[in-house]
């Protein structure tokens, strides 16, 4: 059971920690001893010197000391101490500070961290714009074969698409595509073949890319004629000059 108290409540703490001290029958080396706090924070704090004391977690267990070995409740001793202005109402509720160099949040963020499956919505969201944007992007050919003239018929074409292909063609006629890339062969006519390639995407936005390639036969034909030209009329050589008839001296 405690001991009798006196009213506290219209004394200083100092005063009311003089009171129970010396109630309990302690002096101030005895209870400094028996406490381990040093003399000088005793008599301080019973002075009401409060500018002499060490911060308040140090303060609070001052009291806690005086509390025990007084046997006086310890809310009480807080209240005086509050009142007295001493200690901060927070007392023995206090959290440890805030970090001064932390960046405050924005308001936004405070609310993301109050609703996380906001931000699986926005990743959901974000990702089925991108797959629209990806499908609705017109789809770009490229040709690998950059030539413009060409000797061998047929021509093979190979190229890639870019962006999501729905079907294409190539002169009309169905192009398998595999790994949005294409390999066609294409006859050609002598001269001038406009190759034209069509590409449609999701949304059946069409692309459409032409390259011209003029075909033309190989030179073999034309060394041939040449060689027929050359036996058709030989010119004459150094062995039809050895037999030809030499002129007799004059006499």
């Amino acid at each position: 059971m405690a001991r009798d108290e006196t009213d506290i409540q219209h004394h200083t703490i100092g005063d009311v920690l003089r009171s129970v001290r010396e109630r309990a029958g302690f002096s101030i080396e005895k209870f400094s001893q028996t406490s381990g706090v040093r003399d000088a924070y005793l008599i301080a704090f019973e002075r009401n010197s409060f500018g002499e004391l060490p911060s308040q977690p140090y303060i609070l267990g001052i009291l806690k000391k005086y509390s025990v070995l007084c046997d006086v409740s310890y809310e009480e001793l807080f209240t005086v101490c509050v009142a007295s202005g001493c200690c901060k109402t927070s007392g023995k509720l206090d959290t440890l500070p805030k970090n001064r160099f932390a960046q405050p949040k924005h308001f936004l963020w405070e609310k993301f961290d109050m609703h996380p499956a906001l931000w699986l919505a926005i990743a959901v969201a974000a990702y089925v714009l991108f797959q629209i944007g990806y499908l609705a992007m017109p789809v770009r050919i490229i040709l690998s074969q950059q030539y413009d003239v060409s000797h061998d018929n047929p021509v093979v074409l190979e190229g890639m698409f870019r962006g999501y292909v729905r079907a294409a063609w190539l002169n009309g006629e169905y192009i398998s595509i595999k790994q949005n890339t294409f390999r066609q062969s294409v006859y050609l006519n002598p001269g001038v073949n406009t190759i034209e390639i069509r590409a449609v995407n999701f949304f059946r936005s069409e692309t459409i890319q032409k390259k011209i390639i003029v075909y033309e036969k190989q030179r073999e034909q034309t060394v041939q004629s040449e060689l027929i030209e050359q036996i058709a009329s030989p010119e004459p050589t150094m062995l039809n000059a050895s037999f030809a008839p030499t002129p007799s001296p004059e006499i």
